[in-house]
């Protein structure tokens, strides 16, 4: 397969991830350049990703320019996805961007609509169903080891204190759902293979909490299919937190499905008791770009196309707009992008 040359753009909290964990320990892509206008990392960068100065850019149109990418990794703030991204697609080159895909519905249908007039991929990096606990569960739900799902429950603890002076999720009136139940949202879809239908959604801001804002939801999903869903989160827990993935029940028609961490546990599955224990390394990013770069060469669709991602993000807003409500919570129809 083609080695695919990358420009990333972002070089901060979530940009260092993807120089850290994938690119200098990965080589089935080409790092082709880093844009970023802090040079105070410019060593930093060059050290972790085995760049030289001439490959790190302060604008974007130019490393796109001179390095001519196959794809942009597009590591910033969700409030300029929309501008940096046309950047790229512009160009005729294909674009991998953090989520949320934006923060209102109107700048998320325009890059899809971008999309779709320039013919080149637009990606989002919901990275959580390629941790190979979750490619366990959605293999071991397709064998119908539980049978059909009929409802699934999922909780998220975190005491999250957002590090840094110009973090962008100290200002989102939802950081929880924008940035973190996102990932559970994906996930139920990945899960039982359907979109949501309604939801219902209360979410507060505790006075603990390091978030100036709504920190804590609860959520209620009625998906397509029937399969009827629970969801509470909280970054501003006291104790007991779960991982970033949360702890999952699901609850078949022949059996329950747990998952906690990087283990599985079945209960009634074909009238016996069993456990997954699966590797805790996070491969996702690779797994991730590995996808969309099969999905190229195939000539299909990759799991994460905003087509089928801006159906997550649905979710989300749907779920916002039934938590605005006064007095009793809402039933909010989940109105396709």
């Amino acid at each position: 397969m083609k080695k695919y040359r990358i420009v990333q753009l972002g070089a901060g909290s979530f940009g260092s991830q993807w120089l850290e964990h994938v690119f200098a320990r990965w080589d089935g892509a080409e790092l082709a350049g880093v844009v970023s206008t802090n040079k105070s990392r410019y060593n930093w960068i060059m050290k972790t990703a085995g760049l030289r100065q001439d490959q790190i850019f302060e604008n974007l149109e130019t490393a796109l320019d001179v390095m001519k990418p196959d794809l942009l990794l597009n590591v910033t703030p969700p409030a300029v996805h929309l501008a940096t991204s046309l950047a790229a697609l512009k160009r005729g080159i294909a674009v991998l961007c953090e989520k949320p895909i934006a923060l209102n519905r109107e700048e998320a249908a325009a890059l899809l609509k971008a999309s779709d007039e320039y013919r080149k991929p637009v990606y989002i990096a919901e990275n959580y169903r390629f941790f190979h606990v979750m490619q366990k569960v959605k293999k071991l739900i397709e064998e119908g080891v539980i049978g059909h799902i009929q409802s699934i429950g999922v909780e998220f603890y975190r005491n999250h204190h957002v590090t840094g002076t110009t973090n962008y999720h100290m200002e989102l009136e939802h950081p929880l759902l924008m940035d973190v139940s996102i990932h559970h949202f994906d996930l139920v879809r990945f899960f039982t293979g359907s979109d949501a239908a309604s939801v219902c959604a209360a979410v507060w801001a505790p006075p603990n909490s390091h978030y100036p804002r709504n920190a804590n939801a609860d959520v209620l999903f009625n998906m397509k299919n029937g399969v009827q869903v629970s969801y509470r989160g909280q970054l501003a827990a006291h104790s007991d937190e779960t991982a970033w993935t949360g702890n999952w029940r699901i609850e078949g028609d022949r059996g329950i499905m747990r998952i906690k961490d990087s283990c599985i546990s079945i209960s009634g599955g074909n009238g016996e008791d069993r456990e997954y224990t699966t590797d805790s390394d996070d491969l996702s990013g690779r797994s991730l770009l590995t996808d969309i770069f099969e999905s190229v060469e195939q000539g299909c669709g990759a799991q994460s196309d905003i087509h089928d991602n801006i159906r997550t993000l649905d979710m989300v807003f749907a779920a916002i707009d039934s938590s605005r409500s006064k007095g009793e919570p809402v039933w909010k129809r989940v109105i396709p992008s």
